[in-house]
């Protein structure tokens, strides 16, 4: 059973969970270390480049993960384009989260507005490599 390695800004729901399991297989959720998820979350948009904030991000990968294990990957596009990449490089199976969104808008007698989006996961979904 695979591994999967979680690049997200947030932790999984239980439902996304159970789908790991089910959906994937995987037999070991595995979160960044703390230091690694700050770099993740906040990936700074004024930088040119990003290749080198990354580093860290790809020797983990390297060092934790192997041939077949999964690599769940959202985040700030460019960060995800490029761990993406190197994730096909090393082997491992880049995948991602799609979810269905419900708009719900409760509309009061004073003229405003709520709008309230709920966000319900429906399967994970691997990147194709072309």
């Amino acid at each position: 059973m695979a591994d999967i390695f979680i690049l997200l800004s947030h932790k999984l729901t239980q439902e996304q969970i159970m789908a790991l399991k089910n959906e994937l297989h995987v037999k070991n959720i595995i979160y960044m270390p703390e230091n690694l998820q700050t770099i993740w979350s906040n990936i700074p948009p004024e930088n040119k480049s990003i290749y080198e904030i990354l580093s860290p991000i790809r020797i983990w990968l390297k060092n934790n993960a192997k041939q077949d294990d999964y690599a769940l990957i959202q985040g700030d596009m460019g960060a995800t384009y490029q761990m993406i990449n190197y994730s096909f490089s090393i082997g491992l199976i880049p995948c991602y989260t799609t979810t269905k969104r419900v708009s719900i808008q409760e509309k009061y007698i004073n003229g405003t507005v709520n709008v309230i989006k709920e966000f319900k996961h429906v399967r994970f979904r691997t990147y194709e490599k072309y």
